[in-house]
């Protein structure tokens, strides 16, 4: 039997665009047992907001810290960007711990679009 957990999505896909809009990014880290491992951060979360998909917002993980937005480009109120990620952005659901379906985002990286 097919299931949603069985599909990996592009982000013309998930975006119904090339396009989305950035509106907050923070760090993450990787975690082992349930703790963070370690002081240094894995990579970038960037919050973005879907215009074409009613302003849905979903969360996209960068691996690695060297990117063109960072928590600090949304340190003034309102900042936005329009952006897009790397071809290689990858999208799939997964179910949570209460059965709910949930989506999982990535790319290596993002542009900031002018």
């Amino acid at each position: 039997m097919i299931k949603p957990t069985d599909f990996i999505f592009n982000f013309p896909i998930i975006a119904r665009s090339e396009i989305a809009t950035a509106v907050n990014a923070s760090v993450y880290y990787n975690y082992i047992n349930g703790k963070p491992d370690g002081d240094t951060p894995a990579g970038i979360k960037v919050e973005v907001v879907l215009p074409n998909f009613k302003y849905e917002k979903i969360i996209v993980k960068l691996e690695g810290i060297k990117h063109p937005l960072t928590p600090e480009s949304f340190e003034v109120d309102g900042t936005t960007y329009k952006v897009k990620f790397s071809p290689d952005f990858q999208a799939k659901f997964y179910r949570t711990s209460n059965g709910e379906y949930s989506l999982s985002c990535k790319a290596s990286t993002v542009e900031i679009v002018k």
